[in-house]
């Protein structure tokens, strides 16, 4: 679906993709954008949804590049592996790691670093918040799931009933169903009516 950050262009490659442990050529389509901008930005749009939560909640860099791959967002198994070892080849982990010590040259810059960690820590509440909830309506989804298949286990008739054969059979004939036991009193009842008005 395209968004303020890619219009729908699309770029057609040959690459390798790693496929039960080996490198197979394939053909993907992959989407164009027009800077380095909106590339970033409509990344961010992906890594925003709730498949990627493990990825937001990581407990330092070495786990989201873990979960990364965990939650699909690559194919390759090595993915994870090679993600950290550009980490470490480049010291990126120094810049995660600021000790209490330290001295900032200007109140400016004091403040502008409390108040991003403020917005960091205010950061991770929300996403605690916004995960619980999501699993909240996870065991709601799954409790009404269980809910219309016991229902619609309990509706289920062996046989069609008498007063809605003559439907049924017309049904058949017509192709609009294959299997004349089964339904439902309501799913009869339906027959029956579209019978009646001549419609089957």
């Amino acid at each position: 679906m395209t968004n303020e950050y890619w219009k729908g262009r699309v770029v057609t490659k040959r690459i390798c993709e790693a496929v039960d442990g080996q490198r197979v050529p394939v053909t993907v389509t992959i989407r164009a954008y027009d800077s380095i901008y909106d590339y970033y930005k409509d990344q961010d749009l992906l890594l925003a949804r709730s498949r990627y939560i493990p990825v937001w909640t990581a407990a330092n860099p070495v786990m989201q590049a873990q979960m990364l791959f965990q939650c699909g967002y690559a194919a390759d198994p090595a993915y994870a592996e090679k993600l950290i070892g550009i980490m470490e080849d480049s010291s990126l982990f120094q810049h995660d790691a600021v000790s209490e010590g330290v001295e900032f040259e200007t109140a400016e810059q004091m403040e502008a670093h409390e108040a991003l960690r403020k917005q960091v820590a205010s950061l991770k509440e929300e996403i605690e918040r916004l995960s619980e909830a999501l699993l909240d309506q996870t065991d709601a989804l799954k409790e009404l799931q269980l809910w219309a298949l016991d229902t619609d286990a309990r509706n289920r008739m062996d046989a069609a009933p008498s007063w809605a054969q003559s439907a049924v059979d017309a049904a058949l004939r017509a192709k609009l169903i294959d299997t004349p036991s089964g339904g439902s009193y309501d799913f009869y009842r339906l027959l029956a009516v579209l019978h009646r008005k001549n419609l089957i």
